[in-house]
């Protein structure tokens, strides 16, 4: 009955084969919860330990919730179903496979710290819940892409040898992550993979036999009228609204720029929509150009804060209104944070 319990399973979850032929060394998943995307990665993980002596990273935020939380507590649901007679233990921060190690468990946050550490038997990277649900959004690292990106070069050394598998639940398809440079991943649509050289996407849409099963579920059918269950049960993005975006027309008129996270934006006005735009497009020219923070300050530029400035300021008043329109998705999530800081 066990065997074909997880034959059943095989058919009805998450396939970590289909992306493992595009051979990408940066792989995100997203689907709705429950699809099985941890459980899969995983099993497969442990079983590439077993039969190769790879060794995985599993990565979180924070060291705290390494302390709280440990390295071995997240696996061992497979251990005890997959692989009953192997003993794990953890020491420290790492997990131990019959007394070998096979996971090295590292925050963000030590970026820096192991950079004179060597990972020679490391060849995957586990990032689950890379996103972050919207009250939750202040848990983000500071630089944290960034920080990701000095681990994964610590570890890897530009030979090409890890693979990173960033595990996500629809939240939004706009996070840190898909708009980095490095990555530049767009909106796609449910059941869609997109790839890059070296990056690829997935939108995962599972199978029928498993959005059956979940139809039967009774919390299911409470929460399904729900916005809880638009992101749970029906794997929509619920934090992509179109609230508030908008193209401008040709009437509206440039009143200033403002720089934020290295990229600038231009803010428009149209006196007979009575509207603010926010906008990718901007006149390089423009000699009134705002800057929030310390690391987006430049030549030409002013470092200010609302009080100080009438513009701003007026940026603020008009966004609390609801006068404001952002030209894209992408840049409403980009400038969001820059809009909270001048409220």
């Amino acid at each position: 009955m066990k065997e074909v319990k997880k034959m059943e399973d095989k058919e009805m979850y998450w396939n970590l084969n289909e992306i493992l032929t595009y051979d990408k060394n940066f792989n995100f998943i997203n689907s709705k919860r429950g699809s099985g995307k941890t459980y899969t990665l995983q099993k497969w993980l442990i079983k590439q330990f077993i039969k190769k002596q790879r060794e995985t990273v599993y990565i979180t935020q924070f060291i705290s919730e390494l302390d709280d939380i440990g390295i071995k507590q997240p696996f061992t649901k497979v251990l005890e179903n997959e692989y009953p007679n192997v003993e794990a233990v953890q020491i420290g921060h790492d997990l131990y496979l019959d007394s070998k190690i096979f996971c090295y468990g590292i925050a963000l946050t030590e970026a820096q710290k192991i950079k004179k550490m060597s990972f020679p038997s490391v060849y995957y990277i586990m990032f689950d819940e890379y996103m972050k649900e919207q009250a939750k959004k202040n848990s983000f690292v500071k630089n944290e892409v960034d920080e990701f990106l000095s681990i994964y070069s610590t570890i890897d050394r530009y030979e090409d040898r890890v693979k990173c598998f960033f595990l996500g639940n629809t939240t939004t398809q706009y996070n840190p992550y898909h708009t980095h440079k490095a990555f530049k991943i767009p909106s796609i649509e449910l059941g869609e993979i997109w790839t890059s050289e070296n990056v690829l996407y997935q939108y995962y849409k599972p199978k029928q036999i498993f959005e059956d099963k979940i139809g039967k579920s009774r919390f299911a059918k409470m929460i399904a009228n729900t916005e809880y269950g638009k992101y749970s049960v029906l794997g929509e993005f619920t934090e992509d609204t179109d609230d508030f975006i908008e193209k401008r027309s040709g009437k509206a008129k440039e009143l200033f720029n403002f720089i934020f996270n290295d990229v600038r934006y231009g803010v428009w006005r149209d006196l007979n929509e009575g509207k603010l735009y926010i906008s990718d497009k901007y006149n390089p020219n423009m000699n009134i150009c705002y800057t929030l923070t310390t690391t987006d300050h430049r030549e030409n530029t002013m470092l200010t804060k609302t009080s100080k400035s009438s513009m701003l300021k007026y940026l603020s008043d008009n966004f609390r209104y609801g006068n404001v329109r952002f030209e894209s998705q992408a840049i409403k999530k980009k400038t969001m944070e820059a809009i909270k800081m001048i409220l």
